[in-house]
């Protein structure tokens, strides 16, 4: 994640606690102990996995991916969304809060008021 992608990510992250929406980052990565004899896995280990991980107050799955302005999910990503939604989850992608709250409310078929307002109230 570039740093462009990482003040998205942290803006989005702290949008989601004023909405009750438990996010987490989910750094992927593989490291080496000092000694080098151990590797170790951070983060889910399916390629394509978004940046960002949480659980919406209803209970529902939520996974968003955190891309700069103009930039696309790659192909793992797309899949990635796609088992999530096919598992009645919620999967969004892009660059801001409102990419967000438009993936929210996408997945809800609410307005934006309507969604602050489920939100609010559950």
């Amino acid at each position: 994640m570039g740093i462009k992608e990482t003040n998205n990510s942290i803006a989005i992250e702290n949008f989601a606690v004023t909405l009750g929406i438990n996010l987490w980052r989910n750094n992927r990565g593989l490291f080496t102990t000092q000694d080098g004899k151990r590797k170790y896995r951070a983060g889910l280990s399916i390629n394509g996995s978004s940046d960002l991980i949480g659980i919406m107050p209803d209970g529902l799955f939520l996974a968003f991916e955190v891309k700069q302005k103009g930039k696309k999910p790659s192909n793992n990503q797309v899949v990635f969304g796609e088992l999530v939604r096919n598992n009645n989850g919620i999967y969004g992608w892009g660059h801001s809060t409102q990419c967000f709250l438009n993936t929210l409310c996408e997945h809800y078929n609410k307005s934006e008021e309507e969604m602050l307002l489920y939100l609010k109230n559950i």
